[in-house]
């Protein structure tokens, strides 16, 4: 099955500077974000998902297989930060070459 990847960076680039000012309206969003992450995880969808150590400048990852690039394309837009505007998210073809099955 294909692979794909998809990058997450926060619209807000004042919360993204500095998380404590993200509204409890996008704290609920984000967990929700987690949540469903935490889902395509346990269907053995995703892969791996996480993110730079800093917000201002980072972003996130995740990592997921998916039948097409359709279907690749629904799964990132359905993402809660995605869908509901906290997120912007661009989705890539990925093709996995090395994969450490245990990280520590």
């Amino acid at each position: 099955m294909p692979h794909f990847v998809y990058t997450l960076q926060l619209i807000d680039t004042d919360v993204a500077q500095d998380l404590s000012r993200m509204s409890p309206e996008h704290q609920a969003i984000v967990s929700e974000h987690f949540t469903y992450l935490q889902q395509l995880c346990e269907q053995k969808t995703l892969l791996m998902a996480g993110r730079t150590e800093n917000p201002a400048t980072g972003f996130g990852i995740c990592l997921f297989k998916a039948a097409d690039e359709t279907t690749a394309q629904n799964l990132m837009s359905n993402d809660p930060a995605v869908a509901k505007g906290v997120m912007r998210a661009i989705l890539h073809p990925f093709r996995l070459a090395l994969f450490q099955t245990q990280i520590d």
